[in-house]
C-alpha cells in the first residue's frame, strides 16, 4: 500500500464535500500549477500529491480537479523513474474517473492513455499496445479525428509497436489501428533522431511486407487524414 492509500480507499472517503471556502479552489489550483516550476520530477510529484490530498479534503475525492491532480502526480512519478508506482496510481485514478465523469470524458480517456504509456515503461509493450489499440477507436468516436489526445494515443501506440519489433520472436503482420498509428508517428515526426525514424519505417515494412513506404507516406497530399494516407501507402485496411 502506497502513501496515497488509506483504509477508506485510494484517495480517502467518498462522501460528498460541501462547497469550500471562497478562494480555496483557486488557491489549490495555483499550488498545482506551481508544481510545474519544481526543479525535479520527483519534487513535482511530491508537491502534486500534497495538493491532491488537500483537494480531497476541500473539494472531494471525485471532484474533476482533484482527479486531474492525482493524474498529474502519477505522470510525474513516471517521469521521476518510478513507472510501477505511477501505473498503480493511474489504475486507481482511471477507476474513479469512470465513476465520477464517465468512460467517455476526455480526462478519463487521457488517464487511460497515460496508463498504457506506463505499462510500456514497465517493459510490457504488448500490453501497452493492446490497451492503446482498443482505446484509439474509442477516442475517435468520442472526441473526433482532430482532437490532440487521439494524436497522442496514436504516437504512443506507434512507439509500442516499434518496441515490440525489437523483441525476440517479434510478431509479423499488423492490425489496421496499429498501422495507422505508425504512419501517424511518421507524419508528425515523433522522433528524436533520423535513425529512429528509419527504424520505424523498416519495422512497418517488415510487418506489412511492403517496400518504399517512406516515399508513399511523405508524398501523400497534405489534405489527407492519417487513415487516408495509410490506405494510400498500404492499401485497404487489413487485420493482423
Amino acid at each position: 500500500m502506497s502513501s496515497t492509500e488509506g483504509s477508506a480507499g485510494r484517495f480517502g472517503p467518498a462522501e460528498q464535500q460541501q462547497d469550500p471556502a471562497p478562494g480555496v479552489r483557486e488557491l489549490l489550483l495555483r499550488l498545482r500549477a506551481a508544481a510545474g516550476s519544481a526543479r525535479t520530477a520527483d519534487g513535482a510529484a511530491q508537491l502534486l500529491e500534497a495538493v491532491a490530498r488537500e483537494m480531497v479534503a476541500e473539494l472531494g475525492r471525485y471532484d474533476r480537479e482533484t482527479l486531474a491532480t492525482w493524474r498529474e502526480a502519477a505522470r510525474r512519478q513516471g517521469e521521476a523513474g518510478d513507472p510501477a508506482t505511477a501505473a498503480h496510481l493511474l489504475g486507481q485514478v482511471v477507476a474513479d474517473l469512470v465513476q465520477a465523469l464517465g468512460p467517455g470524458d476526455p480526462e478519463t480517456l487521457g488517464a487511460r492513455v497515460d496508463l498504457a504509456a506506463m505499462t510500456g515503461a514497465l517493459g510490457d509493450p504488448a500490453g501497452a499496445a493492446g490497451q492503446l489499440a482498443q482505446l484509439v477507436p474509442q477516442l475517435q468516436q468520442a472526441l473526433g479525428e482532430e482532437h490532440p489526445l487521439l494524436g497522442q494515443a496514436r504516437a504512443q501506440l506507434g512507439r509500442q509497436v516499434q518496441q515490440l519489433g525489437r523483441l525476440p520472436g517479434a510478431p509479423t503482420g499488423i492490425g489496421w489501428v496499429e498501422a495507422v498509428a505508425v504512419v501517424h508517428r511518421l507524419m508528425v515526426w515523433d522522433f528524436e533522431a533520423d535513425r529512429e525514424a528509419l527504424d520505424c519505417v523498416a519495422e512497418l515494412e517488415r510487418r506489412t511486407g511492403l517496400k518504399g513506404l517512406a516515399d508513399r507516406i511523405y508524398t501523400a497530399p497534405d489534405h489527407l487524414t492519417t487513415e487516408q494516407v495509410t490506405a494510400l501507402a498500404l492499401g485497404q485496411p487489413r487485420s493482423a
